[in-house]
C-alpha cells in the first residue's frame, strides 16, 4: 500500500507544472516554416555536442550558437532578458523575465555542452605514475615506522 501511495505521489509530481518548470520558453518559439527553437538546438548540437562547423559565443550574460544560416541566442540581464532563433532571414524572438532568461542561457549551455575551460585530467600513464609514486612514499613511511618501533 505504501508503494502505491509513493507511486501516485511521484506520478502527480512528474505530470504537474513543477516538472516542466525548468524548460526554456524559447524552445517553443516557431519560425514561419514551423521550425522551433528546440529543432534548431537539435540541428546545431546533434547528440548533445556542438556540431562540426558550428560556432558559439559564451559570455557571463550571453550565449549564442550558430552555423550555416541558423542561430539560437539567449541573453540574461538582472532585470530581464531575451532570446532569438534565426534561420536564413526568418527570425523570431521573445522578451523574458530574468529567471526565464537565466534558465534559457543555462539550458543552451548544458544541451550543447559548451565549455570554455577544459577540465584538467591525468592520462592513464599519469595515473599509473602517480600511483607508483604514492606507493613508494607509503613504503618509505612504513619502513621508517618499523625502524622507529624496533
Amino acid at each position: 500500500m505504501k508503494g502505491f501511495i509513493l507511486l501516485t505521489l511521484l506520478s502527480v509530481i512528474f505530470v504537474s507544472d513543477y516538472a516542466f518548470a525548468q524548460l526554456c520558453p524559447c524552445d517553443t518559439l516557431e519560425l514561419e516554416d514551423g521550425t522551433t527553437g528546440n529543432d534548431i538546438v537539435e540541428l546545431l548540437c546533434p547528440d548533445g555536442q556542438l556540431g562540426e562547423g558550428n560556432e558559439f559565443v559564451l559570455l557571463p550574460d550571453f550565449v549564442l550558437i550558430g552555423g550555416e544560416g541558423v542561430s539560437y541566442g539567449a541573453e540574461f540581464f538582472s532585470e530581464g532578458g531575451n532570446c532569438e532563433i534565426i534561420q536564413g532571414t526568418d527570425r523570431n524572438g521573445r522578451k523574458l523575465r530574468a529567471e526565464d532568461a537565466l534558465i534559457c542561457r543555462n539550458s543552451l549551455i548544458q544541451r550543447c555542452r559548451l565549455n570554455t575551460t577544459p577540465i584538467p585530467t591525468l592520462s592513464e600513464w599519469g595515473m599509473i605514475a602517480t600511483a607508483g609514486v604514492l606507493g613508494m612514499i607509503g613504503l618509505f613511511a612504513a619502513a621508517r615506522r618499523r625502524k622507529a618501533a624496533v
